[in-house]
């Protein structure tokens, strides 16, 4: 399984996140999970197209020490191979020590894709852009943020992603981070 963890970053309310993925062909479930750590978390976002009792529904929770009150949406706009164009989490209250974490595939036929966080389009505290082929990057990491414009541009030619693969990416946040 393919995770996106977003660690030590200042979420606060009236930010949001936005993931945009792939479904495989053959989907149980896939799930976004904000928090401390596994057993601490703040946000469980759970879509289940055929999983134990639940067929095309989604489950939203949250987990300090144990489950907390489970919620179903039965308003399931994921369908099996095809992209969603965006999941927005918005109010989520993120503090510094939580983390995210998404599970994706990459597509067929790649060009981009990104993990926006922030207040708003134009407010972005984080933009995670792999590039495989997109205007004069090939298999480039951008990363970038950006608040009314976008700011000085990081790029990083270490591109772990494969078509057609899970994948697995931990961006830090931070004044720290490698």
């Amino acid at each position: 399984m393919a995770k996106v963890e977003l660690i030590n970053v200042p979420f606060k309310p009236g930010m949001h996140l936005t993931v945009i993925g792939v479904i495989k062909p053959d989907p149980v479930r896939f799930s976004i999970n904000v928090g401390h750590s596994e057993s601490d978390l703040g946000m469980h976002f759970n879509p289940r197209f055929n999983y134990s009792v639940d067929t095309n529904t989604i489950i939203m929770n949250s987990r300090k020490g144990g489950w907390q009150e489970e919620v179903k949406d039965s308003n399931f706009p994921f369908h099996a191979g095809q992209e969603f164009k965006k999941v927005e989490l918005i109010n989520v209250p993120f503090k510094p020590g939580m983390h995210l974490t998404v599970i994706g595939v990459i597509k067929p036929d790649p060009v981009r894709f990104s993990i926006n966080v922030g207040h708003s389009e134009s407010d972005l505290g984080m933009h995670f852009n792999p590039r495989f082929n997109y205007s004069v990057d090939t298999n480039t990491i951008i990363m970038n943020s950006r608040k009314g414009g976008w700011q000085e541009e990081v790029k990083d030619s270490n591109f772990p992603f494969h078509a057609g693969q899970e994948f697995k990416v931990r961006p830090r946040t931070g004044r720290h981070c490698a």
